[in-house]
Parts: C-alpha cells; sequence; structure tokens
C-alpha cells in the first residue's frame, strides 16, 4: 500500500511542475469580465506616448481668451497628476523643474501689477522650456502644454493671468499628486 501511494504522490508532482504556473490560481475560472468603457480608457492610456499627451492640451491652450476658469482648473488637475510621481501615475517629473516657470511668472506678474505688460519677456520663457526639455526628456510633455499657453499669454494681460494660474494649478495638482523635489 505505500509504494502505491509514493507512486501517485511522484506522478502527482511531476504532472504540477510541468502545468504552466497561473500564480496559484486557475486563470480561466478566475478571470472578471472588464467593462468596455475601462478597456478602451487602458487603451487610450497606452495610445498616448510620453513627449506626447501634451498636444492635446497644447491645441486647447493657443487662446486663452477662449478658456473659462474651470477648464483651466481641470487642464491643471490632469497635468498635475500626469506630471507627478509614477505611483500616481504620472511620469515623475521634479516640483523644482515646474516650479523656474512660476517663478519667472511671479516676476512678470510684479511688473504687470506695476503696470508694465512687456510681451517680450512672456515670450522668453519659451527658450527656458525648450532648454529644460533638451536636458530632461520628461519636461517634453510639459513643454507640449505650455508652450502655445505662453504664445498666447504674450498677446494680453489677461491671457497671462489665465497662464499663472494654469502654472499654479499645475504646480498645486503634482504636489497634491505626491510630486516632489
Amino acid at each position: 500500500m505505500r509504494d502505491s501511494l509514493d507512486h501517485y504522490d511522484d506522478e502527482e508532482r511531476r504532472e504540477r511542475m510541468n502545468r504552466p504556473k497561473t500564480g496559484g490560481l486557475d486563470s480561466k475560472k478566475f478571470t472578471k469580465a472588464v467593462p468596455e468603457s475601462v478597456k478602451e480608457s487602458s487603451m487610450q492610456d497606452q495610445q498616448i506616448k510620453p513627449g506626447e499627451w501634451g498636444n492635446e492640451y497644447g491645441e486647447e491652450l493657443k487662446d486663452l481668451s477662449k478658456i473659462a476658469a474651470d477648464r483651466i482648473v481641470e487642464i491643471a488637475q490632469d497635468v498635475g497628476k500626469r506630471l507627478s510621481p509614477r505611483r500616481s501615475g504620472g511620469i515623475d517629473l521634479k516640483i523644482n523643474q515646474i516650479r523656474r516657470f512660476l517663478d519667472e511668472a511671479r516676476r512678470i506678474e510684479s511688473d504687470v501689477k506695476r503696470g508694465q505688460f512687456l510681451p517680450d519677456r512672456v515670450i522668453l520663457l519659451r527658450p527656458k522650456l525648450a532648454y529644460s526639455a533638451g536636458r530632461e526628456p520628461k519636461v517634453k510633455d510639459l513643454m507640449n502644454v505650455l508652450d502655445p499657453a505662453i504664445k498666447s499669454a504674450a498677446q494680453s494681460k489677461e491671457n497671462f493671468f489665465k497662464f499663472l494660474r494654469l502654472i499654479e494649478g499645475i504646480v498645486a495638482y503634482h504636489r497634491y499628486y505626491g510630486g516632489t523635489n
């Protein structure tokens, strides 16, 4: 009797070793149906490559005068999340790289409040952004969003203030989603 049980154990052991690994569960039995909306959104996220997702917002931000404050907040929230650490689903851009533009925009804001709106100073944010994107490829996503907005911000004081609020919002949401230095 003992011999037949040993033989059974060896045979069962060999059979288990030859089975494909499924993490301990039979994947056919425990597969849940994924709703189509989730599949589609996952596919869309996979199709957007790093360095390209900001183009969608760039088109919209070409004319800041047509964008309402609530839409600026929505854009800032999404951009802040996408630039945040990977654990939040972002690309892990450091907050200092965003704050450089915010700090320069604040210096321009102080001049505007004193009655000196110089569109050239606003436009000169573009080469700073390009330089940062050249040094750190992760900044390219931010550049795709902000570059068209900078062009629009140089057109009027109102557009500049919307641009400033956009950057402030991006920094705030980046921090909210776990962004660090």
